[in-house]
């Protein structure tokens, strides 16, 4: 999500985007968690389809295969760069993304900036990408407190 927010609000390459002016004026702060409180409950009223770059997983997904049965490979981060070594691209530059975001606020945001209630509000928002990451084994343990497994 933050790395979302960070494209939405106008990061490189994202500069032309109409709804960062948007965002800033409603929620650009003094703080980085004061920022992403703000736009966590901002998408929640307004919905993900906002900005493309808030669209769940499984949407992006079912849009790229276009609903084909196509296989799709779902890798965890953890294994970045073993996978990336397998195919020979280990020596590739990995960033963290805070270079490209357009404001000393969002670059350093971080995931200690999530409170209790924010966290819960974006699990919320994503809840069929946590669905889907467990249903493949994948688990999602920051959000059990508030998408009970069942």
């Amino acid at each position: 999500f933050i790395s979302s927010l960070g494209q939405a609000m106008g990061a490189a390459g994202s500069q032309m985007n109409e709804m960062a002016p948007i965002l800033k004026e409603a929620c650009l702060s003094n703080t980085s968690k004061e920022t992403l409180s703000c736009i966590a409950r901002y998408v929640q009223k307004h919905g993900f389809w906002i900005e493309l770059h808030f669209t769940p997983q499984v949407l992006d997904l079912s849009f790229t295969t276009l609903y084909q049965d196509v296989p799709v490979a779902i890798i965890s981060f953890k294994h970045i760069q073993a996978i990336l070594d397998h195919f020979g691209s280990g020596h590739v530059k990995q960033r963290n993304g805070t270079e490209v975001r357009s404001d000393d606020v969002l670059k350093q945001m971080t995931v200690d900036d999530y409170d209790e209630e924010t966290l819960r509000i974006v699990c919320e928002i994503y809840e069929m990408d946590v669905l889907m990451q467990r249903t493949i084994g994948l688990e999602v343990p920051r959000c059990d407190p508030f998408i009970p497994k069942g």
